[in-house]
């Protein structure tokens, strides 16, 4: 018998897994978990709780922490990321990478049986560039100020 999948939300740049009552992946988790009830597949949805203007290094390490907080060693893992979530679990899963993290990467990496991406920008986005401009960095701290 196999274990429990689980299916990881990861949201996007300025994206939150709840903030109060509002969920980033709201009608995703609830019609994910309807859609397996429906079939009789026994899964966990977890909205990972990103850090919403993070680089993509600290993200992938929440994303990290996140699995394994709550998937056991041998349960399967599928990752929805959209935006720059996708980005972090692409990072997630690159051979060789090195997080800053207090597990191993690969066996984690190893477990994950299907990667989705939603509107990720594989190739970058003007956005990006602009968070490097001296305004673009200024208006980043403000903007993590207020996140916090």
């Amino acid at each position: 018998m196999s274990k429990r999948p689980h299916i990881f939300l990861v949201p996007g740049f300025f994206g939150f897994a709840h903030v109060g009552e509002v969920a980033y992946f709201h009608h995703v988790e609830t019609t994910l978990k309807a859609a397996m009830a429906a079939r009789d597949l026994d899964v966990e949805v977890v909205a990972v709780p990103t850090l919403p203007t993070a680089g993509l290094a600290q993200r992938a390490n929440r994303l990290l922490e996140t699995i394994q907080s709550h998937a056991g060693e041998d349960e399967e893992l599928i990752i929805v990321g959209h935006s720059t979530g996708g980005l972090d679990a692409r990072l997630l899963t690159t051979p060789g990478v090195k997080l800053n993290a207090p597990w191993p990467v690969e066996p984690v990496a190893e477990r994950i049986k299907a990667l989705i991406f939603l509107s990720t920008p594989h190739r970058g986005t003007p956005v990006a560039a602009f968070f490097t401009s001296l305004i673009g960095q200024q208006l980043l701290r403000l903007l993590s100020l207020m996140t916090l």
